[in-house]
């Protein structure tokens, strides 16, 4: 159904009552005009023929004097401007004012006369066949007390009635027509201003709808307008102090939602995203605006995560689990499911709540290995020594060869279990100590720290004539603690003497940047498999568990590197391809001005 404004409602039903009203009014006017018209002219009529009756009425008695009827006939008509006509009672004209009664017809049949024999008198509007006009005819019956002497017409010609009635009619229909075209403008001015007020009531409405709800809406001249926009500024009052509440309310809980750790997803019923976090986001690698309304298993690829998705919409009670993604880097997750609810405790779907449980499983996995690793560093050694004092006590004690050899071994295995304790608690002492912030950090020069570490390893460098080549870069001065600083490029600068072959070179190098110093000890030996690389620096970790024991090592060289290093504010990382060499490489911040 097409639409239309409501002006084009309201204005054309007004004009319709308006037009409706005025042709009814005019109408009636003008019917009743003419009949008031001819009531006056048939009563004239009706008088006269009272009057000529009186001197009519002695000339119908016998015997009829036609030729004096007509006579008087045409005199009185010529005087009263009106046609007289006298009729026998049997339908023979004696005289009439404009003719000659002889040529003219027997009247007995005309309406007038049949109707005056009836009544008495009888009246008819006809066209008359004589004259060839339109008539009113008017005639009364003259009789003695007996008998019917005759009929006595008058009539007159309607061609001035026309005339008349036509002035008025055109004057009436001239004066609707000005005041329709007057009431016509009047209503379409009414029309339009209710149409307006309604238009500024649907603006306001739409102001309100769209979010606007500071401009107010204009009140009008008429009470229920007025009402009708006061509520609807009032409306907009209430609203705005409702989604000022609701938004400080959303606010709030965003500001809970996304702040939280834990990777928060909401499905529902149809397994589709709800809502997740920014955690989740991140965690997941998907958009936010772009996850919601689609269905989970479209972002998330996991046949872990469909199998506790579809246990937790299976149940009522939460669900707990855990899930491995292995896309990227391996990520271990901590699921939780429990079912969501709406204000009216009717289940939308499900809240997942999801912890990265990656650096636990890390941190376990490393502490796990620590205690196998450092079990096994310390069984080794001491199983050594108790089988060899067993094997004395058993004889070997009296031969004095096999006891010195023994006992030499002994010793060896004593001074490992030594070097052992004292790197643990070396490095536990170093951790302790950068928690509690108690290392004196003093400004020292670098290169005596370097050139210390590579006087400390020389010895053994010349015994398997391996060089190591320093580059001079004087006056790089920071914070340190030189010892501990001494300590950790001794070991950097240890490992590299160990793990390369006889004749190769190590490059020492010190680049002073922007913010920072950058020293790499580089050699060209064994060199670290890549998936070695990530835990290296943990403690007793040996990528080469048999070689690293025969060389000598504690296995927490490189862990107390690490920690001194940031005990300084610095990091330490290393680059290594297997059979080519490796490179670590310190950054320590420098002195600030």
């Amino acid at each position: 159904m097409k639409r239309k404004k409501l002006i084009w409602h309201l204005y054309p039903s007004y004009l319709f009552i308006i037009l409706l009203s005025l042709s009814m009014v005019t109408g009636y006017a003008l019917s009743a005009f003419k009949h008031s018209f001819l009531r006056s002219t048939s009563g004239s009529l009706k008088d006269k023929a009272i009057l000529l009756k009186q001197i009519i009425q002695p000339f119908l008695e016998s015997p009829v004097r036609m030729d004096e009827i007509d006579a008087l006939c045409k005199q009185t008509g010529k005087n009263i401007s009106t046609r007289i006509t006298v009729i026998l009672p049997d339908g023979m004209v004696a005289g009439d004012s404009e003719k000659n009664p002889k040529e003219m017809e027997n009247h007995l049949d005309r309406p007038e006369i049949r109707e005056s024999l009836q009544k008495g008198t009888g009246q008819s509007i006809r066209f008359s066949n004589t004259l060839k006009k339109n008539m009113m005819y008017v005639a009364w019956m003259a009789k003695t007390d007996s008998k019917i002497m005759g009929f006595i017409r008058m009539s007159l010609p309607l061609t001035e009635l026309d005339e008349v009635y036509t002035r008025i009619m055109f004057r009436i229909l001239l004066t609707g027509f000005l005041i329709s075209l007057c009431a016509g403008g009047i209503s379409f001015l009414i029309s339009r201003k209710i149409s307006q007020s309604l238009e500024r009531l649907k603006e306001g409405a739409e102001r309100f709808a769209s979010g606007d709800l500071h401009q107010k809406i204009q009140l009008s001249d008429s009470i229920e307008m007025s009402k009708v926009a006061e509520a609807m500024n009032q409306m907009a009052l209430e609203l705005e102090a409702k989604i000022r509440t609701i938004r400080l309310q959303q606010n709030e809980l965003d500001a809970i939602f996304f702040s939280m750790t834990e990777s928060v997803l909401a499905l529902d019923n149809e397994e589709k995203v709800l809502n997740l976090n920014q955690t989740a986001s991140k965690l997941f690698h998907i958009p936010l605006d772009s996850a919601r309304g689609r269905p989970v298993h479209e972002i998330i690829r996991n046949a872990d995560m469909e199998r506790f998705i579809k246990k937790a919409f299976a149940g009522t009670d939460p669900v707990e689990t855990e899930i491995v993604f292995r896309e990227g880097e391996e990520c271990s997750l901590q699921a939780r499911s429990s079912l969501l609810k709406n204000a009216d405790g009717i289940n939308i779907g499900i809240l997942i709540v999801m912890n990265d449980i990656t650096r636990l499983k890390k941190l376990e996995t490393i502490r796990q290995d620590f205690v196998a690793n450092v079990s096994h560093e310390l069984r080794t050694p001491v199983t050594s020594i108790k089988g060899f004092i067993e094997t004395l006590k058993n004889g070997a004690m009296d031969d004095a060869k096999e006891r010195d050899r023994f006992l030499d071994i002994i010793m060896k295995q004593t001074d490992r279990l030594n070097a052992i304790i004292e790197d643990l608690l070396s490095l536990s002492r170093i951790e302790q100590e950068s928690q509690k912030g108690a290392i004196i950090l003093e400004q020292g020069d670098l290169n005596k720290v370097l050139d210390a570490a590579i006087r400390n390893c020389e010895k053994k460098a010349e015994d398997k004539n391996i060089r190591i080549i320093q580059n001079e870069k004087k006056g790089i001065v920071l914070k340190m603690n030189p010892s501990l600083l001494e300590q950790a490029f001794t070991n950097l600068i240890d490992n590299a003497v160990k793990y390369s072959d006889p004749g190769k070179e190590i490059q020492i190098q010190a680049v002073p940047e922007e913010k920072e110093v950058r020293i790499s000890v580089r050699d060209w030996g064994c060199g670290i498999s890549r998936e070695h690389l990530s835990r290296i620096f943990e403690r007793f970790y040996r990528v080469d568990k048999a070689r690293s024991r025969k060389m000598g090592g504690t296995g927490l060289g490189l862990s107390i590197t690490k920690h001194i290093v940031q005990a300084h504010g610095g990091g330490i990382t290393v680059e290594s391809t297997e059979g080519k060499g490796s490179t670590f490489t310190v950054r320590l911040p420098l002195k600030k001005n």
